[in-house]
């Protein structure tokens, strides 16, 4: 009673990106993999103030690479694990403008 925080654990931020890449790009991309190399990752929904969402990852881990085909296209498709900054508590940022 009287409280007013709410603590939520063992949280597991996951998901999947396919990307269309060069084929120097997919260099660079594969021997990021291999050294495991940290990244960001952001996205911005809505197009008009007030209805603008943002939602940003700032360590983000690109696992088990596959090419994929998509009509007739070649896309690299990796998994992501989304990581908490040395801050803790931070892996994932939504901010609604």
């Amino acid at each position: 009673l009287g409280g007013e925080a709410i603590d939520i654990t063992n949280r597991d931020v996951s998901g999947k990106i396919n990307v269309f890449l060069t084929a120097a790009n997919e260099v660079i991309w594969r021997n990021e993999l291999n050294i495991n190399t940290l990244t960001s990752l952001g996205f911005n929904f809505g197009l008009t103030p007030g209805n603008l969402l943002t939602v940003f990852c700032p360590s983000v881990q690109r696992i088990d690479p596959n090419p994929e085909d998509y009509e007739g296209r070649v896309m690299m498709a990796t998994e992501l694990r989304v990581l908490p900054t040395s801050a803790g508590n931070d892996e994932l940022r939504i901010v609604a403008r």
